[in-house]
């Protein structure tokens, strides 16, 4: 098949993590510039059954299934071909790039077919925090209370881990299949003007798109950070992770940049945050406030969100034990998860916690990845509490991992600690990184004035 568009811009993500933020704020961006879609409209449409029916029958009767999803997949082009004929030159699809379905795992066959409409393509893969997902989806079982039954939905925190797990490597074997596919990982929660400026980019020439825009991902200490807010809280010091002195600098210094460099597209770890059991603490429950979380801009998106507590049994209880035959057996389904403490709870807690922090390793590598630039704000951190010095173990690994792909690498702290990191360098962080000193942590006007020299400030 002939390629409809110039290019095609594919929003994807797991169920959960509201892809229709990102669907409206292009149609917000391109207007009747560009053709949208929402992929699993169709199959619903066609098949008249929900999603997570249709995909489950790709694995009993999946001649049957897959005639649906070429049928769903038809109807989309013919629309977006109408679009096509009106002049729009992009298209704006979201769809999913698999599907879970009684503890299967299944990949999206069409794919190959919607990467095909544009002469060139990008994905940009949403994560949310898994909590936030998992809610989102409780709130709708909620409100079709026969859904879990009819459709088979069971998920539980690890399901829905190991689902995002399947799409991250999914993501990996399209940039095999596909050299001139871009894929990016974007945390739901960056504030709107990065999600506004990603778009953007997303939907120019990719020759173009990297001349006029500055991806760069952000690097910082967050471990050290979140020991001392804990200590600080203990103490009555203060109450939120908002309030801690670092965070406080450290988020006007973001907040500055990003204003200052209109074409910054700028990653944030942060804004993916689900490890709030610090180390050295036992695991025995998981209750994320709005408080004990790394502060995020998009807080009227999530104003009824807090807190969260998934071990929750009026709240999550319908995705603990989804499918069961009778209100009886699912009850007795919840409770072999949702009801059992001690031990049993500890370790489900152990492992939950064990893949998030392998997922957080690999994620923050692809934002290196996928950045031109990174930017180390403050590699050794000075704590609040202990006034001690030491070196960021994460923030050493992702400079070190620039380096090695030939980023360029700034590393922006205040002078006291730029010259604790000239001694540091040559045994901890590799010798290529260029030291900026900030005259204030919270400002980063010198360097912006090394950032305007290329265009982008």
């Amino acid at each position: 098949m002939e390629p409809v568009f110039d290019k095609v811009v594919i929003l994807a993500g797991t169920s959960g993590v509201g892809l229709s933020y990102a669907l409206e704020k292009a149609r917000t961006l391109y207007g009747d510039d560009a053709a949208y879609a929402v992929f699993e409209d169709y199959v619903k449409g066609i098949a008249k059954a929900g999603i997570y029916t249709v995909a489950t029958n790709l694995l009993w009767a999946p001649q049957p299934a897959l005639d649906k999803f070429h049928s769903a997949f038809n109807a989309m082009l013919s629309d977006l071909v109408d679009g096509a004929r009106r002049g729009a030159r992009i298209a704006f699809i979201e769809t999913h790039l698999s599907y879970i379905s009684v503890h299967a795992l299944i990949p999206n066959p069409m794919l190959d077919k919607i990467i095909g409409l544009g002469r060139e393509a990008t994905v940009i893969y949403y994560v949310d925090d898994f909590y936030h997902a998992l809610l989102r989806m409780a709130k709708k079982i909620e409100e079709t209370p026969n859904l879990f039954i009819a459709e088979s939905f069971i998920i539980d925190p690890l399901s829905y881990l190991l689902w995002r797990g399947l799409d991250h490597s999914l993501l990996t074997m399209l940039r095999a299949q596909y050299p001139g596919l871009e894929a990016l990982i974007m945390g739901a929660k960056h504030p709107d003007e990065t999600h506004s400026r990603l778009l953007m980019y997303a939907g120019k020439p990719r020759s173009r798109a990297r001349r006029e825009y500055l991806l760069a991902y952000m690097s910082h200490p967050i471990t050290g950070v979140r020991l001392d807010y804990y200590r600080l809280l203990e103490k009555g010091e203060i109450r939120s992770m908002a309030e801690h002195p670092f965070v406080r600098r450290f988020e006007s210094f973001k907040r500055r940049l990003r204003s200052r460099c209109r074409n910054l597209v700028l990653f944030e770890p942060t804004s993916i945050d689900e490890v709030l059991v610090p180390e050295g603490r036992e695991p025995e429950e998981y209750v994320v406030t709005r408080e004990n979380r790394w502060p995020h801009p998009r807080e009227h998106d999530y104003e009824d969100m807090y807190p969260v507590d998934i071990f929750d049994k009026e709240t999550f209880g319908h995705l603990y034990g989804a499918a069961m035959a009778s209100i009886e057996e699912l009850q007795i389904r919840t409770a072999s998860i949702l009801d059992y403490g001690g031990d049993v709870r500890k370790y489900y807690l152990s492992r939950l916690l064990q893949i998030i922090a392998d997922q957080i390793e690999v994620r923050d590598y692809e934002y290196v990845g996928q950045s031109s630039v990174v930017f180390a704000y403050e590699p050794i951190y000075k704590s609040v509490v202990t006034g001690q010095y030491s070196p960021s173990r994460g923030v050493r690994k992702e400079i070190s991992r620039a380096e090695s792909q030939a980023k360029a690498v700034y590393v922006c702290a205040s002078e006291d600690t730029v010259t604790q990191f000239a001694k540091e360098t040559s045994k901890i962080f590799g010798e290529r990184s260029t030291p900026i000193k900030l005259s204030d942590p919270s400002d980063p006007e010198e360097l912006v004035e090394i950032l305007k020299e290329g265009g982008f400030c």
